[in-house]
Order: structure tokens, then C-alpha cells, then sequence
């Protein structure tokens, strides 16, 4: 899932060679779905992991103290990304 704050933000993400480009209007959300690869095995502490290259950028973003009178928050904040990773059955 994507989540924009009070401004509206255009998210690319890549990858393994694809590109996802996506607007999400302000305080809105989007969703993509992507058939991940098969990724790198990673068993450093947990048998079975695996680590995948993603690039998300984003153009546009906010400062939260500039939009709410109560925020403390001085970090410019692009795109909340939430991934949500589905197994499937080989």
C-alpha cells in the first residue's frame, strides 16, 4: 500500500528490471501488485530468508510541522509504503 499525507505525491518503484509509476492524490492510498522474483538466499539468522533489490522514489512530500499546529515532527516525509508479501504455494 502507498499513502500520501496532506500533499500529493508520484511514487516510481523498481523492481528486477520493471518500473511501477504511481499518483497518489493527498491523504489518499494506492495499491500495486508485482510477481516478486525469486530473490537472493540470505541465512545469516534466519533459515530461509530471502532479500529482494527494491527502489522506491518519490517526487513531492510534506513537513509535518508546517501542516499541524501540534506536530513535532521536522522530517520531510515522501510516501508511506506499506509492503504486504503474499506466499505462494510452488
Amino acid at each position: 500500500m502507498i499513502a500520501a499525507g496532506p500533499v500529493p505525491v508520484d511514487v516510481t518503484i523498481r523492481l528486477r528490471g520493471r518500473r511501477y509509476d504511481v499518483h497518489v492524490d493527498a491523504n489518499g492510498t494506492q495499491q500495486i501488485s508485482a510477481s516478486m522474483p525469486e530473490g537472493v538466499i540470505f541465512e545469516k539468522e534466519v533459515q530461509g530468508v530471502h532479500l529482494w533489490n527494491v527502489v522506491v522514489t518519490t517526487k513531492g512530500g510534506f513537513t509535518p510541522i508546517f501542516y499541524d499546529p501540534n506536530a513535532s515532527d521536522s522530517r520531510y516525509l515522501g510516501a508511506r509504503i506499506k509492503p504486504i508479501l503474499e506466499a505462494r504455494p510452488r
